[in-house]
């Protein structure tokens, strides 16, 4: 089932989806216990349907005179406007999906075309310094990837600098740590390993 930390893939979509209505329901109604997101939003659920029965029954208790349906009129327009902000809670959610593809692919092109042009480029200068740089560049764009990651949603790991740690150099790793936007610093040594490769003359200048 769906929960906070995992969305629906296409692989779950269609195991919900390739079953009548009447069994997800049944589903439903039996699992309800287990669900991450129910446990998560029942407190308040529940603190806002006790605060509802209060305001819609006890002035009528006291107040004889006093008529709940203004207030019941209320949950049509505060119901539209939560499905307003249900709708742009998935449009956030969409265009956070198609930007973090978006870097997927910038960084599968980039390690692809360094690759090729640093390691498997038989007119390369210098190839062992070539490989080293190769080496270092895919070192610096996976500790962009994981400390982007952590900068997003939180650290995953234990120790906040147990990934910089085991990819890069301890002193440089060190320094990276310290700074205050680490996936900014990572993409800087990405530049300036690149721009190093380029004047020892292992990388053309259109790359």
């Amino acid at each position: 089932a769906p929960s906070f930390p995992r969305l629906f893939t296409h692989e779950t979509w269609r195991q919900y989806t390739g079953r009548d209505a009447l069994t997800r329901w049944v589903q439903t109604g039996l699992t309800w216990r287990f669900s991450t997101i129910l446990r998560a939003i029942s407190p308040i659920c529940t603190l806002a349907a006790l605060w509802a029965y209060c305001v819609a029954s006890l002035p009528a208790a006291l107040l004889p005179r006093t008529s709940p349906v203004p207030m019941s009129l209320m949950v049509t327009a505060i119901g539209l406007l939560l499905v307003f902000r249900t709708n742009n809670s998935y449009l956030r959610l969409a265009e956070a999906r198609r930007l973090w593809g978006s870097a997927i692919v910038l960084v599968r092109e980039v390690s692809q075309t360094v690759v090729t042009a640093l390691v498997f480029d038989r007119h390369v200068q210098q190839p062992d310094v070539a490989r080293a740089g190769a080496s270092r560049v895919a070192r610096y764009l996976a500790a962009w990837a994981w400390e982007l990651n952590s900068k997003l949603i939180g650290p995953v790991l234990a120790s906040d600098r147990e990934v910089l740690m085991t990819l890069l150099p301890a002193e440089e790793a060190a320094w990276i740590a310290g700074q205050r936007s680490r996936p900014l610093q990572c993409l800087g040594a990405l530049r300036r390993e690149l721009h190093a490769q380029w004047r020892a003359g292992n990388l053309p200048m259109h790359l």
